[in-house]
């Protein structure tokens, strides 16, 4: 039988990790198909006809980004349950998503290698940055939000200026 173990102790929000065990993860019990009917589901948002590639709180809960593989990315409204704003046209679908810690900022993967960071209060493109030779596989915004790191899935790596749109040299030191 398949079970789900849980594997973290902290959950990162806001500017510091939050706990979430108060208890040793030698303490956690599986969820089993025998257990399975006590777990509750919180919400389910969206439908089942477009594969969800990637999800990501805002640091207020407020948002929740959802990446889809039908190229666009819903901003659902966590207390509403709805849409607020959906962006459309990414080339060969979204595949990753990443708030900035203010909360103002997207930033955007795409399965045709592009990485685009997107103004969350204007609801349109902030900037394009330069893209990858493959699909992008994740993103994430450094603290402040200068930089925007991705990974592909020829196992790039890259770090993008926000300001410049530029790839920043990662050297090996």
């Amino acid at each position: 039988t398949p079970t789900f173990m849980a594997m973290m102790n902290s959950i990162q929000y806001g500017d510091e990790p939050q706990s979430i065990a108060q208890e040793s993860l030698d303490n956690v019990e599986p969820i089993t198909l025998a257990n399975a009917a006590g777990v509750a589901q919180l919400a389910t948002l969206g439908d089942a006809d477009v594969a969800v590639e990637s999800v990501a709180f805002s640091p207020d809960g407020g948002l929740l980004g959802a990446a889809l593989a039908d190229g666009t990315v819903q901003l659902w409204d966590v207390a509403t349950r709805e849409i607020r704003v959906t962006f459309r046209g990414f080339t060969d679908g979204a595949t990753s998503v990443s708030f900035n810690t203010g909360g103002n900022l997207l930033a955007i993967g795409t399965g045709s290698g592009q990485v685009e960071v997107w103004d969350v209060e204007r609801d349109e493109p902030s900037g394009l940055l330069q893209r990858h030779d493959a699909a992008v596989t994740s993103v994430a915004f450094q603290g402040d939000g200068l930089f925007v790191g991705s990974g592909a899935a020829d196992g790039s790596v890259k770090v993008w200026d926000t300001a410049t749109a530029r790839a920043i040299a990662l050297d090996d030191t």
